[in-house]
């Protein structure tokens, strides 16, 4: 699908479903329509029934979701499905996981879920619990997992458990464990009152036995391979999904002005203006990160081990994404601040799909906020205390 068609896609079947933004019910017509029109194609390699596609592409679509549809929720929903597809099982399955699954998760018929996150802890390595004990060719799971995006409606979870621990430090592989896999059950969905119709939900893993050749990825370093890099590229698309969505706001509150009885002002020309200024450099922004890692997103066939196809390598640049993306939520938040200033001064009618839009994508910049702060410190250390 080209970009037109996509954009035609969601202004034609997602913008009029005005129950988005509120139900609690996701929509599964409109999913298996996303699929049935190729969206979940975009970034999985042709030879697995995808698009093709490098970052950009998919950083694009998100945008578009939130930007044409008007939808975070569902943007979010779409963008874990892609991240899933194209960092996790395209970078690091084998040839069989990937001949088995890509083509189905680029069709829609199937959906994943990453399992890291565990009740009361989050998804720090230090405190996670959830165990995977190896007798001959089998592993035996068990623990419970939380807040994991697409869980209510997920075939196919990708786990990460303790498989080893050396001198303390706990040492952890990915699984990929099948939705009716005996001893796996699924809890009912979290209420957690925004981002809709996107669901959240967990597992719980009672001596759930899966076979080796399950493993996702490399004994032993899932969190280091997988987890850890995982937040970073989530910035970079989620960056795709906040851009769509502060231009939203800013379109919204346009049409609002221009149908109001009350003529706009000098200063709130400026206020529009800037706005719009701030979220096309998100864009922009969002953009050029994702096209960093396209650059560097090239495999060399005799350098894979086991015909697996590994993520690109961030550590080159390593400082310039964290620097782009810690920028983009600073970016984020000043708008926000002033997005409320403006809509505060201006007397127009309430509007629902406007506020919950605001709220939405408020919610989303306010996500892994600490990792961000810990980013700022990581970059003021370097400065203060260079090598």
């Amino acid at each position: 699908m080209t970009m037109n068609e996509i954009e035609k896609f969601i202004i034609d079947k997602i913008l009029p479903r005005n129950d988005l933004l509120f139900t609690d019910t996701f929509p599964v017509d409109i999913w298996e329509a996303m699929g049935s029109a190729g969206l979940f194609k975009v970034g999985i390699p042709e030879e697995y029934n995808g698009s093709g596609g490098g970052w950009k592409e998919v950083v694009g679509v998100a945008r578009a979701i939130v930007l044409h549809g008007g939808v975070p929720g569902l943007s979010i929903s779409w963008l874990m499905h892609a991240l899933l597809s194209k960092l996790l099982l395209c970078g690091f399955g084998n040839n069989a996981q990937r001949k088995q699954f890509l083509p189905e998760l680029a069709s829609g018929r199937l959906t994943t879920s990453f399992a890291v996150s565990e009740p009361k802890v989050g998804p720090h390595p230090k405190f996670l619990s959830t165990t995977a004990v190896k007798s001959g060719n089998t592993y035996t799971l068990d623990g419970e997992k939380t807040f994991l995006t697409n869980s209510p409606i997920a075939g196919l979870f990708i786990v990460i458990a303790i498989t080893d621990e050396d001198e303390g430090r706990k040492k952890y592989t990915a699984f990929l464990v099948d939705r009716e896999t005996k001893g796996l059950s699924i809890t009912e969905p979290l209420n957690i009152g925004f981002l809709k119709p996107a669901l959240h939900g967990g597992i719980i893993l009672k001596k759930c036995q899966v076979d080796e050749k399950n493993i996702l990825g490399s004994l032993n370093t899932a969190y280091e391979d997988m987890v850890i890099p995982f937040r970073t590229f989530e910035d970079i698309v989620m960056a795709g999904a906040v851009a769509g969505g502060m231009e939203r706001q800013v379109r919204m509150l346009a049409a609002k002005i221009r149908t109001g009885n009350v003529q706009p002002n000098e200063n709130t020309l400026k206020n529009i203006g800037s706005l719009f200024a701030t979220a096309d450099a998100a864009r922009i922004l969002g953009s050029h990160a994702a096209g960093l890692v396209d650059d560097i997103d090239v495999v060399d066939d005799a350098n894979t081990i086991d015909n697996t196809a590994p993520h690109p390598d961030l550590h080159s640049i390593d400082e310039e994404l964290t620097s782009q993306t810690v920028f983009l939520r600073t970016l984020a938040f000043d708008f926000q601040k002033k997005f409320a200033a403006v809509l505060a001064d201006y007397p127009a009618e309430p509007c629902d799909e406007l506020e919950t839009l605001t709220r939405d994508i408020s919610k989303l910049i306010s996500i892994a906020s600490n990792i961000v702060q810990e980013k700022k410190k990581k970059l003021g250390t370097s400065l203060l205390n260079p090598q």
